[in-house]
């Protein structure tokens, strides 16, 4: 009623306090972000990118409109007119070549990657002398061979289907042929959006990691450097040490008179 004193009821157990205070707040957080992230904009140019994908070229037989694309190609400049007709076309000529297109580089590139990550978790098992060694202490349950079997199964799965449905695969399509400049522009366009945020998020985090209290005073180029470094450990792995010693050698002459005496 008007004129009264409002005030908070009396919170009894921990319970409703963790309720009001922790679950309520975060679970009206993640609504408005997912408000603010799925909005109908972004909705509508998700389900207008649909329409270029693989699987769409491939099945669908229906006419298209100005109104499918429309959002979309003003998003990304090209004329909407012009995408319709090349992508009407394109429909027909991916149906008879799609089975031609060569992914395999880019399969073993996946590939390269899982077998690295793989060599840096062996690294990380102890070995047998090492388990001898320290007989007392526990050692930790290792995935059993049918399981990692299955997870890598899995996994080529997954990599199978990303390089079939991804736009990559129409791209190379169009790299092929000639007259269809709109079209390839809006492919390629798709092909560079980033799936999420989160490898902003991690460089982000990486930040504190590398530039503590201990190192406030580094300069851009070095911090920049081993930002990149601490980022791409995956790349990192893969490329060894004497590549690194030479690279670093060829940046001055008196640096490679050094490198040539060594290996002489």
């Amino acid at each position: 009623m008007p004129g009264e004193l409002a005030q908070d009821a009396p919170i009894d157990s921990g319970e409703q306090a963790f309720k009001c205070k922790v679950f309520v707040p975060v679970l009206d957080m993640v609504l408005v972000q997912l408000k603010e992230r799925f909005s109908d904009h972004d909705t509508e140019l998700m389900r207008q990118m649909q329409i270029f994908a693989p699987s769409a070229l491939l099945t669908s037989e229906r006419a298209l409109v100005d109104d499918d694309v429309h959002k979309l190609c003003t998003n990304y400049s090209p004329d909407t007119s012009v995408v319709l007709k090349e992508l009407g076309e394109f429909r027909l000529v991916y149906r008879h070549v799609h089975n031609m297109v060569n992914m395999a580089d880019l399969m073993s590139e996946q590939s390269n990657r899982t077998r690295s990550r793989d060599m840096v978790s062996s690294k990380a098992r102890p070995t047998s002398d090492e388990q001898d060694g320290h007989a007392a202490d526990p050692i930790p349950n290792e995935p059993r061979e049918e399981e990692e079997v299955e997870g890598n199964e899995k996994e080529q799965s997954a990599q199978v289907h990303w390089t079939e449905q991804s736009f990559v695969k129409s791209l190379r399509v169009l790299g092929e042929l000639s007259g269809f400049d709109s079209l390839s522009c809006m492919y390629r366009n798709l092909a560079s959006l980033a799936i999420t945020s989160c490898s902003t998020e991690r460089a982000m985090s990486r930040v504190k990691i590398v530039k503590d209290h201990l190192q406030s005073t580094m300069l851009d180029d070095w911090f920049s450097a081993l930002l990149v470094l601490s980022m791409e450990k995956d790349i990192l792995d893969n490329i060894s040490d004497n590549d690194i010693v030479d690279k670093f050698a060829s940046c001055s002459q008196p640096l490679q008179k050094q490198l040539v005496q060594a290996s002489m």
